[in-house]
């Protein structure tokens, strides 16, 4: 019997190592680029079900050092192809377990490169901490085995985890490490991320002709390498700087050829990505149809891909039921989002669920339901260090306000005494140097029905004010006037 045990385990053993091997060959494609990753992807899913079977053994059997050994290289040598094929959470857990056994192995390698994943993965998430501490392992152990491309990579996220502290200079001296590490290694892909990274943040700063330049850069370098991913996802960023320019059609059409490029590998993350930015630039067109079903395909791919979007395209669509005037429906997407981010503990996104449902609850005359989700949203924001988010729930109680004064119910004086309180708040947000468009244009949007009831001069009064006003002390008073 145990003979018999032995011949199963045996040839168990070599159909695992032929589909690891399938995997790795697989991988091997899919960084030549261009249809090299084509048809590596196609590989890949032709053989799924008999891969995910074959893990599944060597997980089971992982306490034996040659199916750990098995299940590391695939694993470690697998991993890109792995990242664009398999479910987050999967591969996560995937993650872990490779890690465990590589740490019995002593394969110091291979741990370098799983910790670096794991710290990449969490710090995409916003767990800092946890973050910090797997990627500053994952340097060490690949500084140790001479792993010059995996040091560049983990300086890149380095330098991201130093910008979130605050720590400027170390961040810039990071990316500079890493950036030069690639160079020397006539990394094309390496240098395309660092284009597009500098190209995000001259974005986030405003400065979008200096974040054009940066990506039609990285643009080239990602054609030079062959990275459709890489490619799709730079073309998505060109197009959303074009939105932000006013430039709509030419965005849609930047947007198009990304989805052709991100379909070609069928990597959800890319898919959705652009899909959302062709949503928000159909919604900024109008087309609030084509937005909505824009919307309603990303929704679709990551709940099956198991991204960590999905809450955050539930908030968008309950924003733009909302919008339509869907209240029911609205309500519906955002409960959702919220449950979803609640548990997460994911504190940033839920203050901007509650900030969306409480106009939903203002708009189904729940005015005490909107002050509380309200109040909710400040003081989650208040436990954040950004002065620029605290304006949202201002805002929102401005909006409250407003839309308070002219329900049916209130009397004239109540009107004035809310507006007045309203627009003293308006003028602090609106003279902040970090207020959004969108907030400007919500404003203006109120501004004839203001008019109406307090006269131009009045109101411009009322703003100047605010403007005065310190914006912790709004912060203080909006507090004390949400209270129930």
């Amino acid at each position: 019997m145990e003979r018999q045990q032995s011949r199963v385990y045996e040839a168990q053993l070599r159909l695992a190592a032929h589909y690891v091997m399938v995997v790795c060959k697989a991988c091997q494609d899919y960084l030549r680029g261009f249809e090299g990753s084509v048809a590596a992807v196609l590989a890949f899913n032709a053989e799924r079900v008999q891969i995910e079977k074959s893990a599944a053994w060597l997980l089971d059997h992982i306490d034996h050092p040659e199916a750990a050994r098995l299940f590391v290289q695939m694993v470690r040598d697998g991993y890109q192809l792995l990242y664009t094929s398999v479910p987050d959470e999967d591969l996560q857990r995937w993650l872990q377990q490779s890690l465990q056994a590589a740490e019995q192995l002593g394969d110091v390698s291979a741990q370098a490169k799983h910790l670096y994943a794991l710290g990449w993965s969490l710090n995409r998430k916003g767990d800092v901490q946890r973050s910090y501490r797997l990627i500053e392992d994952a340097y060490a152990r690949a500084e140790a085995v001479g792993d010059a491309p995996l040091m560049s990579a983990i300086l890149v996220v380095r330098a991201d985890l130093a910008r979130r502290r605050g720590e400027l200079a170390a961040a810039a001296e990071y990316r500079e490490r890493a950036h030069a590490i690639r160079r020397d290694l006539g990394d094309a892909l390496g240098i395309h991320h660092y284009l597009y990274e500098k190209g995000d943040r001259a974005a986030a700063d405003g400065r979008l002709d200096e974040a054009l330049q940066y990506y039609e850069q990285a643009y080239n370098r990602a054609v030079k390498a062959g990275g459709y991913r890489e490619i799709a996802r730079v073309l998505t960023s060109i197009g959303l700087i074009y939105n932000r320019q006013g430039r709509h059609t030419d965005a849609l059409a930047v947007y198009e050829q990304a989805l052709e490029f991100s379909q070609r590998i069928q990597f959800p993350p890319v898919i959705v990505y652009t899909l959302h930015a062709l949503a928000n630039t159909s919604i900024a067109m109008n087309n609030l149809d084509a937005g909505q079903s824009y919307l309603e395909q990303a929704l679709d791919l990551a709940e099956q891909a198991k991204l960590e979007v999905v809450p955050d395209i539930l908030a968008e669509l309950g924003h733009l039921a909302y919008r339509y005037g869907a209240l029911e429906e609205a309500q519906q997407y955002l409960d959702r989002a919220l449950e979803t981010h609640r548990a997460r503990e994911n504190n940033y996104n839920i203050s901007g669920d509650l900030a969306y449902l409480a106009l939903v609850y203002a708009a189904q005359q729940n005015f005490a339901g909107a002050q509380e989700a309200t109040l909710e949203c400040l003081r989650l924001t208040m436990a954040q260090t950004s002065e620029v988010e605290l304006l949202t729930p201002i805002f929102t109680a401005v909006h409250l306000r407003i839309l308070r004064a002219f329900s049916p119910s209130v009397s004239t004086n109540e009107q004035t005494a809310l507006l007045h309180t309203a627009l003293h708040w308006a003028g602090t947000v609106l003279a902040h140097p970090g207020v959004d468009q969108v907030k400007r244009d919500t404003f203006a949007s109120f501004r004839p029905a203001l008019e109406t009831a307090l006269g131009a001069q009045r109101i411009a009064r009322l703003l100047a004010e605010g403007a005065q006003l310190d914006l912790m002390t709004v912060v203080t008073d909006v507090e004390a006037a949400l209270q129930p």
